[in-house]
């Protein structure tokens, strides 16, 4: 193992009398480095300036191991330093292995790292074994998977890591499923990223509000569950310890987090469902996606909803198919709409949110609906009901909010919404 071709920042201390530390940005051989990082001069300092980057480092406070001639030369096993120039190596930089991420095979985390930046390892699809001193104390590993210190947040399970079958309860967990802890609060961006290998995922039952990230499960290709604990389901002679049901208490998942699970067909929430906020396509090139038609949509109770995607109470969109000029909302099946649900929808022209405690709209999620002129709104209280950015941009003329009696000044000074103050009229 070695750590040739690694390119360390200098970070300063605030206090001048405090050490100040190295985080590491790049790996790379000499030819990529000479290719992809320039010198500028502004006024009168010289930077080191990354292609494709608008960051600026200092000549002074940019340095690196040897480096090898070729990226044939770099290492597959990877031993990261614990100290550079004598000054101790605390972070690992997001995008750290981006130019490299079809080498690395194995890497090792020294005591010093304090802080990993989520990601960092998503792009490295053959890595199988990620190990840590025994004196580093900020970061936890159990069969294999990283985690923080306290096991709340479930950093990286890397991609070519198979756990050997292993008893959960007294259940036999095969090697192509993974049972995540209940302690677990949190999945990182791109936390199972190319984890082909996995059929099923599934959560043990928490208390904790739970959150799955940009890109947490992005290209698990052969991924065909993700939910609770369900030991009673077979498939001829497949053992299948995950149902279709998303956690209760997962509240948020953001953007791309199954893009391209292509054989994820079955996904959905339970009636109790926490669920509200969601990002932008997360269910883009899945299976589940392809196989929803305006006659298989339905609320989280079952009834149609006719080409509206659902999952649980949030709307994600509409079906290819769908051909209405209006969304209209009734009950309380619908609580909250992802951020770009209904983007560059030109057939809307109204929308009714008729549940007094819709909770949420989405980033951008009626941006350039350039007929939409017309919404209605029902929930009485505004500073509970959040709106991400540009949720409305690019509408139609004459563009209407209507909402309840008496309700204006607390719309007006509510956070997001008092940027449509111009809109508002009372009903």
């Amino acid at each position: 193992m070695g750590s040739g071709g690694l390119v360390f920042q200098l970070i300063e201390a605030d206090d001048p009398e405090e050490i100040g530390y190295y985080q590491i940005i790049d790996y790379l051989s000499l030819a990529q480095f000479n290719d992809l990082y320039s010198t500028v001069n502004i006024d009168g300092v010289n930077y080191y300036k990354k292609a494709n980057s608008d960051i600026l480092i200092p000549v002074t406070h940019l340095s690196y191991n040897d480096f090898p001639d070729t990226i044939d030369l770099l290492d597959k096993e990877l031993r990261l330093p614990a100290f550079h120039k004598g000054v101790p190596v605390k972070r690992l930089v997001s995008g750290l292995f981006k130019e490299n991420s079809d080498i690395i095979v194995s890497i090792d985390i020294p005591n010093n790292v304090e802080i990993i930046d989520e990601g960092v390892f998503s792009s490295c699809y053959k890595l199988a074994l990620i190990t840590k001193a025994d004196e580093n104390q900020f970061f936890s590993i159990n069969n294999g998977v990283l985690y923080t210190d306290n096991g709340k947040t479930l950093l990286c399970y890397p991609a070519k890591l198979v756990i050997p079958e292993y008893y959960h309860d007294g259940i036999l967990v095969p090697s192509d499923t993974f049972i995540v802890p209940a302690d677990v609060t949190r999945i990182a961006k791109g936390a199972f990223m190319h984890c082909d290998q996995l059929l099923y995922i599934a959560f043990e039952d928490g208390t904790q509000e739970l959150v799955f990230c940009e890109d947490a499960f992005r290209a698990l290709l052969n991924l065909k569950k993700i939910g609770r604990i369900d030991t009673e389901q077979r498939d001829g002679n497949e053992v299948i310890i995950a149902d279709e049901f998303l956690p209760d208490r997962l509240i948020a998942i953001e953007s791309y987090a199954f893009k391209d699970c292509v054989n994820l067909k079955d996904i959905t929430a339970t009636d109790n469902s926490s669920l509200l906020y969601v990002g932008e396509n997360i269910l883009e090139g899945t299976g589940w996606y392809y196989l929803k038609n305006m006659d298989n949509t339905t609320y989280v109770d079952g009834t149609a909803s006719d080409g509206i995607l659902m999952l649980g109470y949030v709307a994600l969109g509409v079906t290819s198919d769908y051909n209405k000029n209006s969304l209209i909302f009734d009950g309380n099946c619908v609580k909250a709409i992802a951020d770009a649900a209904f983007y560059n929808n030109t057939l809307i022209h109204l929308i009714s949110l008729k549940n007094t405690q819709f909770a949420h709209i989405g980033r951008r999620a009626f941006d350039k609906c350039t007929n939409l002129n017309t919404v209605n709104l029902y929930n009485t209280h505004p500073e509970s009901f959040t709106i991400g950015d540009s949720a409305f941009h690019g509408f139609g003329a004459n563009f209407t909010i209507y909402i309840p009696h008496d309700t204006l000044e607390e719309y007006i000074l509510a956070e997001g919404w008092s940027d449509y103050a111009d809109y508002f009229i009372e009903r």
